[in-house]
């Protein structure tokens, strides 16, 4: 190979090697050590642990620790009665999925879930109207995220038509809540 072509052939693999060092010095970024050494740090949840170079008055000052976030927030449901003082039961939201007449059963049903997970709770279905309360109760089931209650049942003795207040409300030894009143009409 001639020596023109050798020279050629070096200063394009140079030039191939430096755009390459320069393609991944632009992607992944440097840093200078003593950049490095000399940088302000950053916030973080977590506090840097010292190695064994860092002495005391090296280390750095704690940070605040953020507070946890829901990725859905929570809606505020009342309970189904004032906490009585003493009572170190968590206030759990309850949900109704499902609220309805049943012709055929003659019964208001009910279905929802506790916003825990837990097994040993009580769901209590409660519908009013006009004065008269029927309640059914059911032992919760807890699963993956939630503590369900299943399709529940009240079947007033003698139903009027009209509409009537469901609500459902969860017990346990640990937990405590209620849902919003949902209105049932009957036919």
């Amino acid at each position: 190979m001639p020596t023109g072509r050798r020279r050629a052939a070096v200063v394009v693999v140079l030039a191939v090697v430096l755009l390459g060092v320069g393609a991944v010095a632009l992607r992944f970024g440097t840093r200078d050590v003593a950049d490095a050494a000399t940088a302000t740090p950053t916030p973080s949840a977590t506090r840097a642990t010292p190695t064994a170079s860092m002495t005391p008055d090296d280390d750095p000052a704690p940070r605040p620790t953020p507070s946890p976030t829901s990725s859905s927030a929570p809606t505020e449901e009342p309970t189904a009665e004032p906490t009585p003082s003493g009572d170190t039961r968590q206030d759990v939201a309850v949900s109704v999925t499902i609220a309805e007449w049943n012709a055929a059963s003659g019964a208001v049903e009910v279905s929802g879930y506790a916003d825990v997970v837990e097994d040993g709770g009580t769901c209590t279905l409660t519908i009013t109207r006009d004065g008269r309360t029927v309640t059914g109760s059911e032992v919760a089931v807890a699963d993956a995220s939630t503590t369900s209650c299943g399709l529940m049942s009240a079947a007033p003795t003698t139903p009027s038509a009209g509409t009537w207040q469901a609500v459902l409300s969860y017990s346990s030894d640990a937990s405590r809540g209620a849902s919003a009143p949902v209105e049932v009409r009957v036919r």
